[in-house]
C-alpha cells in the first residue's frame, strides 16, 4: 500500500520535552511506530537522555506496527488518528 495516513500528534499535558512545531503529519502506511518515534525525535531535537513515548487512545501501540494499521483501527470520526507523546529523562538527569 502506498497511502498517506493523517495523523494529529499532541504532547501530553504535563510533559516536560518540548512541543513540537507542527501537529498534522501525512504518515505512510507502511512507517512503523519506531520509524516514526524517530522522526518525532528528530523534529523535536530531543537530547538522546530523554525518552519519548507514543501513546494511542491510552495505550502505548508496539514499536514494530504499521501507523497504517494502527489508522485503520484507531481513527476518529473525523478520519484523523490522534497521537498523544510524552517524554523522561532516561537516567535521571
Amino acid at each position: 500500500m502506498c497511502s498517506l495516513e493523517d495523523v494529529i500528534v499532541q504532547k501530553a499535558p504535563h510533559s516536560s520535552i518540548s512541543d513540537l512545531d507542527k501537529h498534522k503529519f501525512l504518515v505512510p502506511y507502511e512507517v512503523t511506530v519506531a520509524q516514526f518515534i524517530w522522526i518525532l525525535r528528530q523534529r523535536l531535537k530531543l537530547d538522546p537522555r530523554k525518552a519519548i513515548y507514543l501513546f494511542v487512545n491510552r495505550t502505548l501501540p508496539q514499536s514494530s506496527a504499521l501507523m497504517g494499521e494502527i489508522y485503520y483501527q484507531c481513527q476518529e470520526d473525523d478520519g484523523f488518528l490522534y497521537v498523544i507523546f510524552s517524554g523522561e529523562n532516561t537516567f535521571g538527569f
